[in-house]
């Protein structure tokens, strides 16, 4: 006859189970992102400071009206 109660599970057996259903190549592909992202955004954000703003004055110049001439 079955029991009618099931054995707690302890957290050793949770974090087994949960990681199980994880893919591997998500669990391998989670890490090599944050690897490439740190370094992606401490180079990227002082170099896009510059350059927004340089292209921000390109375009409005380029869109400023003709001024009339005498």
């Amino acid at each position: 006859m079955a029991p009618r109660f099931h054995d707690r599970s302890t957290p050793a057996e949770n974090l087994h189970s949960i990681l199980r259903s994880i893919p591997w190549r998500l669990l391998l592909f989670i890490p090599i992102c944050v690897l490439i992202a740190i370094p992606a955004y401490t180079y990227g954000v002082p170099a896009g400071a510059h350059i927004l703003p340089a292209v921000t004055n390109f375009f409005y110049t380029l869109s400023s009206p003709a001024s009339p001439v005498p």
